[in-house]
């Protein structure tokens, strides 16, 4: 590998973390977000840039709405679409039906461990993730 290799390895190196350090800044109020660490090497192919995400959460804030929810340490929400998928999400933004059933902002159902997820009125959820009556 010669000079013009390894700078232009550096330069595309340097593009990856102006990249990372972009879709962080833009994605830090975003319920759930998980921030990427740029991790550098020197290899024999010139700089390489490795993406980590963190398992961190980001700062726990009050909303004021009594359905959302958070998440503190490892973990998700799981929820399913319309057409039966399931997927996670950290996000903890949720609406409670009239039945009792809670929904992401993307109409997506949370789920429990038997099925939706369903909290009566005047049920909270304690921080282990238990209905509570």
């Amino acid at each position: 590998m010669d000079g013009i290799d390894w700078a232009g390895s550096a330069m595309i190196a340097a593009r990856s973390r102006l990249d990372i350090a972009t879709a962080n800044l833009a994605n830090a109020s975003t319920d759930g977000f998980q921030k990427v660490v740029a991790r550098g090497s020197l290899t024999s192919a010139g700089v390489r840039i490795e993406r980590h995400v963190t398992r961190s959460h980001g700062m726990v804030t009050r909303t004021g709405r009594e359905d959302d929810l958070a998440i503190v340490g490892n973990g998700y929400f799981r929820v399913r679409d319309g057409a039966g998928s399931v997927s996670t999400t950290r996000s903890g933004a949720f609406v409670r039906e009239r039945d009792g059933t809670m929904h992401d902002a993307r109409g997506r159902t949370v789920l429990g461990l038997h099925g939706p997820l369903r909290v009566p009125r005047g049920a909270n959820i304690d921080e282990r993730g238990r209905v509570m009556i």
